[in-house]
């Protein structure tokens, strides 16, 4: 193995193999590798034995032929021998260093839907973006930072993992900004139903269960008349109602649409860390963004977005019988998700029929929802 740090090929002809081998055995000479072949006997010599064995074979009289140095030490010699080599490995060395200590991807971590442009341009602004250097980011700082800055956050929290800055963030339950708790208000019915159940938390009920109330009926009042006098408050109730509605969707036979005809390239912009460098215009009808990955989960600090420009038209459009109503059944159940988001469904009737060039869907629908809705008021108008 010690000659593998540096050593020197030397060939010595096969004639002299007797001297070779005395002179090796009275200097106790390490001749390692050692070969024969027809014509020569080769071995290596390590670079600090090097001198020694070589006027060895001169004191006898021995001819050699040394090769070039190799090994470790030899191959290292041989590299800083050009010097567009050495530069090259230690500009690539300072880059490896230099990129190894700045932020490569600020990563959102949360259980809830967020606006990921929005926190990322608020952490920004706190000091925590690609491309910083990752040793100089403050978590403690960034996080009270970004708290006072954004009030809908109940919690956020900083690791820095490599390159990664990986951030946990919990939103608050922000309530209806409509809703302001300070004033006195009553409780309405926001549609009309037949109630329920009521579940009065603050006021005094004036409907009762299997009443039947109109949109902005009265249901919890905000004035409470006891033995103390007259109290305003913020009233505050659930009431569950049964409400009867008819949804219709209205799909065309044939028709005109618009579409996109045509594109064309408006320019594209390279994200790197953060900064970015565009070609073209840095705007357009149609985007595409693709961000870079080395392997799965090691995201590199590029991101490529392509602008296109469309050129859009219209086209006429005829559907089948069946073709509308597959549209019209898969427009009604996005329309029922929405309606039902709040409601427990009680029953459904649906009928439909081709009439004037369409395909008409209507769906009688009977749900169970809290009707419960805030309307404030003053003294002025009671």
């Amino acid at each position: 193995m010690t000659e593998l740090l540096g050593y020197y090929p030397v060939s010595v002809p096969v004639e002299y193999r007797l001297t070779l081998t005395a002179l090796s055995l009275e200097k106790d000479l390490q001749l390692r590798a050692l070969q024969e072949d027809e014509r020569e006997i080769s071995f290596r010599v390590c670079f600090w034995e090097k001198g020694e064995i070589l006027s060895a074979l001169d004191g006898q009289g021995i001819p050699y032929a040394v090769g070039e140095m190799d090994g470790l030490v030899g191959s290292a010699l041989k590299y800083l021998q050009k010097p567009v080599l050495v530069v090259g490995s230690l500009l690539a060395l300072f880059l490896c260093l230099l990129l190894s200590n700045l932020v490569w991807e600020v990563r959102i971590v949360s259980g809830n839907e967020i606006d990921e442009d929005t926190v990322l341009s608020y952490l920004s602004a706190c000091g925590l973006s690609e491309g910083v250097w990752r040793h100089g980011v403050d978590v403690d700082e960034v996080c009270a930072a970004y708290l006072l800055m954004d009030p809908d956050t109940a919690f956020l929290t900083v690791h820095m993992r490599g390159t990664v800055a990986e951030v946990e963030l919990i939103p608050k339950n922000t309530p209806d900004p409509s809703v302001d708790e300070t004033y006195p208000a009553h409780v309405v019915a926001s549609t009309g139903a037949v109630i329920q159940e009521v579940r009065v938390y603050r006021g005094k009920a004036l409907v009762k269960v299997g009443e039947t109330v109109a949109p902005g009926d009265l249901l919890v009042t905000g004035i409470v008349t006891t033995r103390g006098g007259t109290r305003l408050l913020h009233a505050e109730a659930e009431v569950l109602g049964r409400v009867s509605t008819a949804l219709t969707v209205t799909v065309p036979l044939t028709g005109e649409q618009t579409v996109i005809v045509d594109t064309a390239f408006a320019g594209c912009t390279l994200t790197v860390f953060g900064y970015p460098l565009t070609v073209g215009k840095g705007a357009g009808d149609l985007s595409d963004r693709a961000r870079l990955y080395l392997w799965d989960e090691v995201r590199l600090p590029l991101t490529l977005t392509v602008w296109r420009e469309a050129t859009y038209g219209t086209v006429p459009y005829t559907r089948t019988e069946e073709e509308a109503t597959r549209l019209a059944l898969a427009e009604l159940n996005r329309q029922l998700g929405v309606l039902l988001s709040d409601g427990a469904l009680v029953s459904r009737e649906m009928a439909g029929q081709f009439r004037d060039g369409a395909y008409i869907l209507t769906c009688y629908v009977v749900y169970d929802t809290n009707i419960a809705k805030s309307l404030a008021f003053s003294v002025d108008n009671q």
